[in-house]
């Protein structure tokens, strides 16, 4: 490449570059942005479904033993539930007193609730009846963290994604305008170079293969 194309070279292609990366990131950006709440609403609408069906079903589960005061068939119960890692705490109180109940330490194991479970969590309450008559309620904690773990990968996966493609496209544009540019400037300049020196032959020989 001669050293006179060289400067203007180097500027035409960090503009086109700029202006080609601005396009991109134009589109993929805003795109991103409306797939990532789209995907968080979803996953949120999806994680407070599964609460509400949960919360049913513990309370159904939960009547008899609850009537006939087991606590080992009650705990038995909460214990099934809370097989899904997504379950933080789930407490059962009859008489308004605290009858049974479980939550996670901070290793993610299962140990005894008290009465009080503090945090922001998905919180449902329901109330449990046998045969018409209120023995007490079920309390259901829920974490979002791993809502929110799958929402970090998405975002990770988004940003390498379009950093990938940025990539590939500032190296196919460097690739075109060599190929397309470039070089045909800088044969057309060694053309005039020639021909300002009086070689003549070679100039008419270089526009020929051009």
């Amino acid at each position: 490449m001669s050293k006179a194309l060289s400067p203007a070279y180097h500027s035409v292609r960090k503009k086109i570059v700029i202006w080609m990366l601005f396009v991109v990131f134009s589109i993929v950006v805003p795109i991103d942005v409306f797939d990532y709440f789209h995907t968080k609403q979803q996953m949120q609408a999806e994680l407070a479904n599964l609460t509400d069906q949960k919360v049913l079903r513990l309370a159904e589960n939960i009547q008899l033993p609850l009537w006939e005061l087991d606590k080992a068939w009650v705990e038995k119960v909460i214990l099934a539930e809370m097989m899904d890692e997504y379950v933080f705490a789930i407490k059962v109180e009859s008489e308004n007193k605290l009858f049974a109940g479980k939550m996670r330490n901070q290793q993610w194991q299962l140990v005894n609730a008290p009465e009080d479970i503090l945090g922001s969590y998905l919180k449902r309450k329901i109330e449990i009846s046998y045969k018409d008559d209120s023995i007490g309620f079920v309390y259901l904690y829920v974490t979002t963290k791993f809502v929110e773990q799958e929402l970090l990968s998405v975002v990770i996966f988004k940003t390498v994604k379009t950093l990938i493609l940025s990539i590939l496209l500032v190296s196919a544009l460097n690739i075109l305008l060599k190929k397309m540019v470039i070089l045909p400037l800088q044969n057309i300049l060694e053309v005039v170079n020639d021909i300002a020196n009086g070689n003549y032959k070679r100039s008419v020989g270089s526009i020929a293969e051009n």
